[in-house]
């Protein structure tokens, strides 16, 4: 019995929210952005695989670069990868240029600021 109470209630309640679904245009002058995270409500940090790390303010659709000194290479499937931001630090993935061609991908730690954030490695 309650098996069926529960499959009922899935059942009934499953495309409740399916129809208010809306998609809606942001932004749209991106080259190849790979990720995303969330600063606050209305701020986002954005990726791109050439190597630039932007802002966008959700409400007004200011866009500012963030300079930073990551050495990436970005050939293939490699570049400037996933971004997280967590109590004012962010983190971020990308494929390490390493000189001679050597490359790894590689984690590394900056403290955020809207002009320009210092890298550390912190995985190779």
């Amino acid at each position: 019995m309650k098996k069926l109470i529960i499959f009922l209630f899935l059942l009934t309640f499953s495309n409740l929210y399916s129809s208010e679904i809306k998609f809606k245009k942001i932004f749209d002058d991106l080259n190849k952005p790979w990720s995303l995270s969330f600063i606050d409500k209305e701020n986002v940090i954005i990726t791109e695989k050439n190597g630039k790390l932007i802002t966008l303010n959700l409400k007004n659709k200011n866009i500012k670069s963030i300079k930073h000194n990551l050495s990436i290479i970005s050939l293939g499937q490699g570049g400037l990868l996933d971004v997280l931001y967590n109590d004012n630090q962010i983190y971020i993935s990308y494929s390490e240029n390493r000189g001679n061609w050597k490359t790894s991908t590689s984690v590394a730690r900056g403290t955020f600021n809207e002009d320009k954030i210092k890298f550390k490695n912190i995985f190779r």
